[in-house]
């Protein structure tokens, strides 16, 4: 394994792109450095065998058309159908355990990612889960998309997300659904974080790689519950209104923040996320706005006693300060929505990449071909 990059204090433009473009990879290279052996990784370097058995009918001679005929019938009888023909029944959760124990002892993370890797990875492939021998059903395609940057000295926001892994990987096992998790990654890490573009993108991704149901989840959140069902129907749902860090109450009833599922048919139709949020604030709720009061969908959660969350707790990041636009472009969101989201959707991708348990995908932003604040606030 070779020594992952360090953050350095100064550098010239040619080698600030050079570390830039190493995308999170390095990043989570650098994380196993820091926090000891990670098994998971390990199981990712491994060959991988597969198994395929074939039956071979030996042919035998008949005296009679009959007595042949009744053979034919038999061999029938006794034939094993091929794996996609027994995929009859749909998709059912199995072995669900409903409350979880969730603790985030940064002490046990070695010792628990050893453990995930060993109980899990048999059930992966290029960082995507597949259930065996039954149908998937229409919006149980799931990506789970998460936007990420990690500026912290001590990476922390790193390791909320091998927790998250640690959580969220036996919990959607269990539920038995077709998923998988993008981690869509933002460089360019001096300029202002842009939470609703990388959901955005993550979405345009998974909706080709052929996904159906698309929740959109900060990492920071795990649910209490595996009976909390991860699913989508034709109208949107918040998911995350209780979390112990209010309480378990809505901080406001209209709250839209943390995890949101949505089909492909219900985003496309809002047009997504606004691209314009620089910054922390403000882009959950005009997503509210986009899908409430102009698309005319219900605001609709899980029950509440099933939909619980703790929050992996965090002092709020100096790199990603508030947007100081946040109000001004909340209040003209109907000015902007119809040209500003899905439709205006821009950006590199500097990498893609399969890890074991979520798919990386490394993108530079483009800030500076944002649209102006005047266009978006008049419309």
């Amino acid at each position: 394994m070779s020594q992952a990059l360090l953050p350095k204090e100064k550098t010239t433009y040619e080698e600030e792109e050079s570390y830039i473009s190493c995308s999170f990879r390095n990043t989570v290279l650098f994380a196993i450095v820091v926090l000891g052996r990670l098994l998971y990784l390990q199981a990712m370097s491994t060959s991988e065998c597969s198994l395929s058995i074939s039956l071979v009918a030996p042919a035998f001679g008949y005296e009679s058309q009959e007595v042949a005929e009744l053979a034919t019938q038999k061999t029938q009888e006794l034939e094993i159908p091929k794996p996609e023909e027994q995929k009859q029944d749909f998709c059912a959760p199995k072995g669900l355990v409903g409350a979880l124990a969730i603790d985030f002892d940064m002490d046990k993370l070695e010792e628990r990612l050893q453990e995930l890797s060993e109980n899990n990875k048999d059930f992966f492939e290029n960082g995507e889960h597949t259930p065996e021998n039954c149908q998937v059903q229409k919006l149980k395609n799931i990506a789970i998309i998460i936007p990420f940057r990690d500026m912290t000295k001590d990476l922390f926001r790193t390791k909320q997300l091998l927790y998250f892994l640690y959580y969220m990987v036996p919990i959607l096992h269990r539920q038995n659904n077709h998923f998988s998790i993008y981690l869509v990654n933002q460089v360019h890490d001096d300029l202002p974080f842009n939470r609703a573009k990388l959901l955005n993108i993550g979405f345009e991704i998974a909706k080709k790689d052929g996904f159906d149901c698309f929740f959109f989840h900060d990492v920071d959140l795990v649910p209490e519950s595996d009976q909390n069902i991860y699913e989508c129907f034709d109208n949107p749902r918040h998911y995350s209104g209780y979390i112990d860090k209010y309480n378990y109450n809505l901080p406001y009833n209209t709250i839209f923040g943390g995890i949101t599922a949505y089909s492909a048919e219900a985003f496309d139709k809002i047009n997504g996320y606004s691209n314009e949020y620089w910054g922390w604030g403000g882009e959950d709720d005009d997503l509210e706005r986009r899908t409430i009061a102009g698309a005319k969908y219900k605001l609709l959660r899980p029950e509440a006693g099933k939909s619980h969350y703790k929050m992996i707790k965090h002092s709020h990041e100096t790199s990603n300060k508030p947007n100081p636009n946040r109000q001004k472009l909340l209040k003209a969101w109907n000015n902007h929505a119809k040209f500003d989201g899905l439709n205006s959707l821009n950006y590199e991708l500097i990498e893609r990449s399969n890890d074991l348990f979520f798919k990386n995908i490394t993108v530079n932003l483009k800030y500076s071909e944002r649209i102006p604040l005047e266009k978006l606030l008049e419309g």
